[in-house]
């Protein structure tokens, strides 16, 4: 992505604010780094879709070229944040079948997967919002 908007006259600034933006938190154990792990996807998640807007403004970029990097991109951090779901999904199913469990814990549980649940669900739609543009991209 980053040599695609190069080549395409994107300043070597903005290229380094995007790179900025690329880092996941891969820690989930507690809800605060649960949290972060969330911020850092929205963060990769933004970054991309700011990538995506150089496309109208640099005409120099090969736009079909970019639309596949995105694409892949897109599918990683879609794979990454379900991924990152299924611990605190086995969690949730963990404490949710044991009828001895503290109701807050659950609460905890059940707010955790509520959250990462969403974030996957932004993950995905921006995936299939690549993949409708890489059709679009194939019909022209």
């Amino acid at each position: 992505m980053v040599e695609v908007l190069s080549s395409g006259g994107v300043s070597d600034e903005s290229i380094q604010g995007l790179k900025d933006s690329l880092t996941i938190n891969e820690d989930s154990d507690s809800p605060q780094e649960l949290d972060d792990t969330i911020i850092s996807l929205t963060q990769v998640d933004d970054a991309l879709k700011k990538a995506w807007s150089f496309a109208s403004c640099y005409p120099g970029i090969e736009v079909s070229t970019l639309i596949s990097t995105l694409d892949q991109l897109r599918s990683l951090l879609s794979d990454k944040a379900t991924l990152l779901r299924k611990p605190i999904q086995r969690k949730l199913d963990n404490i949710s079948m044991n009828p001895k469990a503290d109701p807050e814990l659950l609460e905890g549980a059940q707010k955790e997967e509520e959250k990462i649940s969403n974030t996957v669900s932004q993950m995905n739609i921006s995936a299939y919002k690549s993949r409708a543009l890489v059709a679009v991209a194939q019909l022209g």
